[in-house]
């Protein structure tokens, strides 16, 4: 085990006086999060053939009823009303194949990879977005830097 409590593909950390075991991610419209409390023989798997679930916190959220914790509702942000001229200053290429922002059909998206997963966000504040039918704690932020070019994740919008 490393200082960052990982090793050999498992996040390790001590939680309801036992030790939880844990592997998780997505990729290209799936999700996964794996859970085991070897020494309590319990095993949670969240499996998605898509990215509208926040599968961190759903199997959290299953392994805090197993051992008896209370759990917070899921949260839904407030969406702020914006029209089209509004969204389209967020809309570009942030990072070539990988990040991208689109009004499609009157929806904001976060398109990821070469376009093949399309994400809805909905506006939830200046410069914040929620995920549609996901459980997000923080918005995502898309916000202009110090020179007035918007970022999205670090990256500076492509206008071209």
């Amino acid at each position: 085990m490393n200082q960052n409590n990982y090793c050999y593909g498992l996040e390790q950390h001590h939680v309801y006086g036992t030790d939880k075991f844990s592997h998780g991610g997505d990729h290209l419209g799936i999700c996964t999060y794996m859970q085991n409390f070897f020494e309590e023989d319990i095993c949670i798997i969240i499996l998605s053939n898509n990215e509208t679930i926040n599968q961190y916190r759903l199997g959290n959220a299953i392994s805090d009823m197993l051992h008896h914790v209370d759990i917070a509702a899921p949260t839904k942000h407030r969406e702020i009303p914006l029209n089209e001229s509004q969204l389209e200053k967020y809309c570009g290429t942030y990072l070539k194949d990988k990040i991208k922002i689109e009004f499609i059909n009157g929806k904001l998206y976060f398109t990821r990879f070469f376009g093949n997963l399309h994400i809805e966000i909905y506006p939830v504040g200046e410069g914040k977005f929620a995920r549609r039918y996901y459980d997000q704690i923080e918005p995502y932020s898309i916000v202009e830097n110090e020179n007035g070019e918007m970022m999205f994740f670090g990256y500076i919008k492509n206008n071209l």
